[in-house]
C-alpha cells in the first residue's frame, strides 16, 4: 500500500512540474490536431503458469511502427488514436518434452512428444514464439503538451495475423513454422498501458495484455487443447521514440524565432 501511495505522489509531482515548466514560447497557440510516428524497442515476459516451461526476457526491436492521431483539449490535457504494427511474444526453456509444437510433435494419449528420426529423439531446450500484431490504442495524456512533455495512459486492441514458432533442440536451432491468421493465438488481445512522454520525442511505456497469447480454445484433431492450461499473460517495457508531424514542428519553431525576436524576452 505504501509503494502505490509513493507512486502516486511522484506521478502527481511530476505532472505539476510539466504543467508549470511555462516559458515564453508556451504562451503562442499551436494547432490543437496533429499527428505523429515513430517506434519502440520492446523488452517483454510473460506470467506464464505452464509448469513445463521456465520463461525468459525477450528483446525485440522488429518490426515496431505506430501512427497517432492527437487531439489537445487545451495545454495540459488532450487524447491520442491511431493504429500500430508490432512484434510480440515470449521465450521460454522447456523442462521436458511434453510439449505442442505444430508440425514437430504429436500426441499420444494426451502426451506429446518429439517426432525423432531413426528413434533419435532430441531435447526442446528453447522455444521463442511471437506474432505481428496490428493494433488500434485510445489514451489520455495529461502534463506540459507544447513542450510535448506528458504522462499518458490507455488501452489498445491488437490482431494477431502472423505466428511464428522457433524451436533450438540440444541447443541447435533446426525447426520453425509460421502460419498467417493462425488459431493457435487469441484472435484479438486486450491491453492496457502507460508511460512517459520526454521532450523531442523518446518516451518509456509499460504495458500488460489482460488476454492469453496463446488461444487455450485451439483444438487438435483429436479434440485436445495443448494450450488449455497455459496462462501467458505478456507484459513489456518499451523504449521508444514520436516524430510530430512537420506542420506542428515549423510552427513550434516560428514562435521561438518570434519570442527571440521580442526584446522583453530573453530565450
Amino acid at each position: 500500500m505504501k509503494s502505490i501511495f509513493n507512486i502516486a505522489t511522484f506521478l502527481l509531482l511530476f505532472n505539476y512540474t510539466l504543467t508549470q515548466a511555462q516559458t515564453p514560447s508556451d504562451s503562442v497557440t499551436i494547432k490543437k490536431h496533429y499527428y505523429s510516428y515513430g517506434g519502440e524497442q520492446i523488452f517483454s515476459f510473460v506470467q506464464n503458469e505452464n509448469y513445463n516451461e521456465k520463461t525468459s526476457l525477450r528483446f525485440s526491436m522488429w518490426y515496431h511502427a505506430q501512427y497517432h492521431f492527437h487531439y489537445d483539449f487545451s495545454s495540459f490535457m488532450g487524447v491520442f488514436t491511431g493504429i500500430g504494427s508490432r512484434n510480440i511474444g515470449y521465450t521460454s526453456n522447456p523442462t521436458n518434452n511434453n510439449l505442442y509444437v505444430e508440425n514437430l510433435t504429436e500426441s499420444q494419449s494426451g502426451q506429446y512428444v518429439m517426432i525423432s528420426d531413426a528413434n533419435d529423439t532430441k531435447e526442446m531446450t528453447t522455444i521463442k514464439r511471437r506474432a505481428y500484431t496490428i493494433g488500434f490504442p485510445l489514451a489520455f495524456k495529461f502534463g506540459n503538451l507544447k513542450k510535448g512533455a506528458y504522462l499518458f495512459m490507455g488501452g489498445e486492441i491488437e490482431f494477431p495475423f502472423h505466428f511464428k514458432t522457433k524451436v533450438w533442440l540440444d541447443n541447435r536451432k533446426e525447426f520453425k513454422n509460421s502460419e498467417w491468421f493462425s488459431k493457435q493465438t487469441s484472435l484479438y488481445l486486450l491491453s492496457a498501458f502507460g508511460g512517459i512522454q520526454f521532450p523531442w520525442g523518446a518516451n518509456v511505456k509499460f504495458k500488460y495484455y489482460f488476454t492469453d497469447f496463446m488461444n487455450p480454445e485451439y483444438k487438435l484433431e483429436s479434440g485436445e487443447k495443448p494450450y488449455e492450461s497455459y496462462k501467458s499473460h505478456i507484459m513489456y517495457v518499451s523504449f521508444g521514440f514520436n516524430l510530430y508531424s512537420a506542420k506542428r514542428a515549423v510552427k513550434k519553431l516560428q514562435s521561438i524565432d518570434s519570442m527571440e525576436n521580442q526584446p522583453e524576452y530573453k530565450l
